[in-house]
């Protein structure tokens, strides 16, 4: 094996002792970072929980706003601003699970969703893909085929997810393709799209139907995963309040994850960007225990900030990254500090695994203690170069020897 320019003798290493190959349930074994004081934490929830009980969220769907109101919270129909009373969210954080087990076709994908677990998933939601043969184009059913394969090949990888927008396939057609091609091609949990109580309803009857599983067998356990993104600043729209309500309701595990861009539509600063995240996480999740206590929820994070030039999108940027002096590339944003908020609060999350940089590695990102994290992105990527950090993946993960634990085998 050909010794790595940047770790020269890396490859003799390799080759007098093979890695472990046991990817399926990986333990975290860094300590938590401390970006800040335990007591800017609690400042931060404290001003987070202010903006949910003073200025409110507007939450857009009637049923949403109603189970609001049973709870106590103050609800205007004519602005549709929900103000939520500290007493409610801590209510609801309480009656949030601590652990749960989520699973797949396979008894041996079982993926444990508890403290110190590290899960994986490939980059989703992506527009466009290419490869060095076909170049640049926009997403279609046949390229989220290949993507799936390709995942399901790396133990490293835990979940499906919607790699890319199947864009030759109607709207109104395009879940059932979707979850048909997960379903048929990948024995890992699958990814459900939240874009509304039919197509949703539609999803998990598929799913029930190829686990062979009835309704009440369905809602014990957990089965699928979704994604639900808040409309910065402080909105909650009518397919993303369905998606948390069905979801809690069917009992299956929804990953509540604002998009704060600083500097457009959350503060400029650190800290405000946090708070706001925080107050449209914490409303989030408390619809998600309103609908029904004790339904499975993650805490997610997509913080970032935009260029005060252009005005665009700045993934990677150091200002995102809290001051982390121990990052090797571009830090996942706002990563260690969420992390450390949703820890304050006991709950379980979910990160952006580096959307600057592919080579970042695992080791560096593990040391947050977040379950999931999603491997990066792919839109404007070329396959290989996924491939290759498919495999950084599994190098990485590696690394915390005397760690890892389960089936072996890739």
């Amino acid at each position: 094996m050909k010794p790595s320019r940047r770790h020269p003798g890396q490859g003799n290493r390799q080759s007098a002792q093979a890695r472990p190959t046991a990817y399926r349930q990986l333990r975290n074994p860094f300590a938590p970072q401390s970006v800040f004081s335990e007591d800017a934490v609690a400042a931060m929830h404290e001003r987070a929980l202010r903006v949910n009980e003073t200025l409110g969220i507007k939450v857009l769907l009637p049923e949403a706003r109603a189970l609001y109101r049973q709870a106590g919270a103050l609800v205007d129909e004519e602005t549709q601003m929900v103000r939520i009373g500290r007493e409610i969210i801590a209510e609801a954080l309480k009656s949030c699970p601590r652990s749960f087990n989520g699973f797949g076709g396979d008894p041996r994908r079982a993926v444990d969703f508890t403290p110190g677990s590290l899960i994986f998933l490939a980059g989703s939601s992506c527009p466009n893909v290419s490869d060095l043969e076909r170049g640049r184009r926009p997403g279609t059913l046949g390229d989220y085929i290949e993507l799936i394969k390709i995942c399901q090949h790396f133990d490293v990888l835990h979940l499906s997810g919607n790699y890319t927008e199947a864009q030759d396939v109607p709207v109104h057609l395009r879940h059932y393709a979707a979850m048909r091609a997960q379903l048929t091609l990948s024995d890992k949990m699958p990814f459900v799209h939240s874009r509304g109580r039919e197509q949703v309803e539609d999803a998990f009857a598929m799913i029930r139907l190829a686990r062979g599983l009835d309704e009440r067998q369905f809602r014990q356990a957990v089965y699928a995963h979704t994604v639900i993104n808040s409309n910065s600043p402080r909105v909650l729209d009518n397919s993303m309040a369905q998606g948390l309500i069905d979801f809690a309701r069917n009992g299956q595990v929804t990953i509540v994850t604002p998009f704060c861009l600083a500097g457009a539509m959350a503060p400029i600063t650190i800290a405000g960007a946090l708070t706001l995240q925080h107050a449209e996480a914490l409303a989030g999740i408390t619809l998600a225990q309103l609908a029904h206590p004790g339904a499975p929820v993650l805490y997610g994070s997509f913080l970032s900030n935009v260029d005060m030039k252009s005005g665009s999108p700045a993934f990677g940027t150091p200002t995102p990254s809290a001051g982390d002096p121990r990052s090797r590339a571009a830090r996942p944003p706002g990563g260690p500090a969420v992390a450390r908020r949703r820890r304050h609060r006991g709950q379980r999350g979910r990160c952006p695994g580096g959307l600057g940089d592919p080579v970042l590695a695992v080791g560096e990102r593990a040391r947050r203690r977040d379950p999931v994290h999603p491997r990066g992105g792919l839109d404007g990527r070329r396959t290989d170069a996924f491939l290759r950090e498919a495999d950084r993946g599994h190098r990485g993960a590696a690394d915390a020897r005397g760690t890892v634990r389960g089936a072996a085998g890739r």
